[in-house]
């Protein structure tokens, strides 16, 4: 990228068009020491998850932490901390926590017994990526607006 060229980009215009969760999503999608490579597909990956991640959120956050579900979020506390104690490698840690919140999406559609722990764990997992940092309404473009 290069400003000369014309295919250079300042937080503030790519805010204009993504919300700032999916920017950080994006960002973190990348080693720090790393370059970043701007890609308009991404970004649009990177708010569907966050639009995601966040229609599952607001359902979850009515819900209270039986104790079994507290000690599962500080076991999976503890190994986000590890991994990313691991020279900060954010895409690793984010890929590890795609399968986990998948298995969870499937189990919230079929075993009713179970619904608000798994909503929990979701919620538990996107709060560690620093991505539900408050309750919001988010849409795929936009800025987030508060509830």
């Amino acid at each position: 990228m290069s400003k000369s060229v014309g295919n250079f980009f300042t937080i503030r215009p790519v805010l204009e068009f993504y919300h700032p969760l999916a920017l950080r999503l994006f960002l973190t999608g990348t080693h720090y020491r790393s370059p970043i490579k701007y890609s308009e597909i991404q970004l649009e990956s990177a708010s569907d998850r966050i639009f995601y991640i966040y229609q599952h959120d607001e359902a979850s956050r009515k819900d209270s932490i039986p104790s079994g579900t507290a000690l599962c979020i500080d076991k999976f506390n503890d190994e986000f901390l590890t991994s990313m104690s691991d020279d900060f490698h954010t895409p690793v840690t984010l890929a590890a926590m795609s399968e986990p919140l998948k298995t969870i999406n499937d189990l919230l559609h079929t075993r009713k017994g179970k619904k608000q722990e798994l909503r929990i764990l979701h919620r538990c997992f996107a709060t560690a990526a620093g991505l539900c940092t408050k309750a919001r309404k988010v849409d795929r473009r936009s800025s987030a607006t508060e509830d």
